[in-house]
């Protein structure tokens, strides 16, 4: 008997918790972008951390969809070659405004052309994810 009491509260919960979660919009949301660096001969000499920051600066920085952003690189572990860009947002509906409004940043870009041709060199783009998660406490 005990048993089954159990097994009922456990299945309650789980559902009263996935209801929940079917019915509710989270509140902030991050998106976080996991990309792979690509280390050769001819870009060995790359700054790689200034492209960064000119990336961040340019797309993350004035977009004003974006609450906060961090871009980290992997300093020490298996796998040296990692980049994570971490990025808040107000609500899931801001994901669209945000990515059309860095698109426009980055087409206003100075030099723009130079620097895709060093980052696309760098990072990996077929070897990457993106994954959205929400903000469960702060």
């Amino acid at each position: 008997m005990r048993k089954i009491i159990l097994f009922s509260a456990i299945v309650f919960i789980l559902f009263a918790h996935a209801n929940a979660q079917g019915t509710s919009q989270p509140g902030k949301i991050c998106m976080v972008f996991t990309g792979y660096l690509n280390f050769t001969a001819d870009n060995m000499n790359t700054n790689i951390d200034s492209l960064i920051k000119i990336y961040k600066e340019n797309f993350y920085d004035k977009n004003p969809f974006f609450l906060n952003t961090r871009i980290i690189r992997h300093y020490y572990g298996h796998d040296s070659r990692e980049v994570l860009i971490i990025s808040e947002l107000k609500d899931w509906d801001d994901i669209p405004k945000a990515s059309a409004k860095g698109q426009e940043l980055m087409s206003k870009m100075p030099n723009r052309d130079k620097f895709w041709s060093q980052i696309s060199q760098l990072i990996t783009p077929e070897h990457h994810s993106d994954e959205i998660y929400y903000v469960v406490s702060e």
